[in-house]
Order: C-alpha cells, then structure tokens, then sequence
C-alpha cells in the first residue's frame, strides 16, 4: 500500500464500525504515513463522541474524551477533582459496562449520565437516567450487548473551609492581590469567593 501511495495512487482508510483511528489501531498506519511524508485528508463520518455529545443535553463547550474506561480507576481521578468540572465521554465494553458506572456512583458526586450503545448504527439506544439503564438491563441482561459510548458530567468539588493559610502568608508580606492569586490558581477557589473571604479576615486596624 505504501508503495502504491508513493506512484501517487489515493487509497481510503475505511470502517463499519464508526470513525476510524479513534481509540483505533489504524492510528499507528496513519503515524507512518506521516512519517513518510504522505497527506492524510479526514473524511467526516460517523463518531460516537460527538454523536453522545449532541443529544446529552449538557453544555459540552468543552469536554474531556477519555478514551476506554481504564482497568484501573485511579487513572480517572484527576478529571473529577477539578473545581470547574467538564463532560467526560468514555467508552467501555458490554462486560465492564456495569462495573464502570457503579464506581463512578458510588465514588465520585455526579450531575448527570448519559449512556448509549450502538450509536449511529441500526440498534442505537440513548438513557438519560442511571436509574432507568440499570432498570432495563436488570430486567434484560442481554441488553447489554453491543458496543457502549457514556458520558458523565462531574460535579464541582468544594474546596476545603480551612483557612489557616490565610493568615500565615499575610504575615510574611503577601499583599491582598498576591494572596487572591494563590487562592484562585493554587487552591482552586472562585475569585468572588475568596474576596469576601480575604475581606473577613482583614484587620480592621489597617
């Protein structure tokens, strides 16, 4: 094939299975094309991401792909612990669809799922409801079946209430501002938040 694209031939990577080369061995052919110089053209085609995206009813303005959920769970965490928590879409296989979603529930505090299977092709069905999913599985355990696409809207965490490191770095000379930017990007704290909270803990003396 390489040598067919060197003569100057066109030839399309195609899949039945949605877009190629995501979460998809065909991207190891694509890197060596690259390296060997050839263009690579995308052809939009069915994705199962942006499929699940486009029904979920979240705002998806960004979002994290995580790829298949991975075996071990703790590669997830950092994207749950975030203070401005996005949509996270995953895939999984139909037997270890059931163990993903219970961890994430029981684990992590969660706004909203939205789990799908087979979207884009003939048997696509979309819940809105974990509730509802594990109701019809239970009551039908071959629906599991099939190739499976979620998506998890985290939601924020709060930050500690402790505010011993307040008073610290005012004593070592931070000023007011210096002391809102290491709350709002090392802490995580929302601006308007931590202004009131430096307000309170002001010297009236000053």
């Amino acid at each position: 094939l390489l040598t067919h694209l060197k003569d100057g031939k066109n030839i399309a990577l195609v899949s039945d299975a949605g877009t190629p080369i995501v979460c998809d061995p065909g991207a190891f052919i694509i890197k060596q094309l690259q390296d060997e110089g050839i263009r690579c053209v995308p052809i939009p085609g069915p994705s199962a991401v942006t499929a699940l995206l486009s029904v979920a009813g979240v705002y998806s303005n960004e979002f994290i792909f995580g790829g298949f959920f991975p075996k071990k769970p703790q590669h997830i965490e950092w994207m749950f612990n975030s203070p401005h928590p996005v949509p996270i879409v995953f895939f999984d296989t139909s037997k270890r669809i059931q163990r993903s979603l219970d961890f994430l529930n029981e684990t992590y505090q969660i706004d909203s799922f939205v789990i799908a299977k087979e979207l884009t092709k003939q048997y696509e069905t979309i819940w809105t409801s974990l509730d509802q999913w594990k109701e019809e599985i239970t009551n039908d355990p071959s629906r599991l079946k099939g190739e499976w696409c979620f998506l998890v809207h985290p939601m924020a965490q709060e930050k500690s209430e402790n505010h011993d490191w307040i008073q610290p770095l005012k004593a070592s000379g931070l000023t007011h501002q210096q002391l809102l930017t290491v709350g709002t990007t090392l802490l995580g704290y929302p601006k308007n938040k931590l202004y009131k909270l430096l307000l309170d803990h002001s010297d009236p003396n000053q």
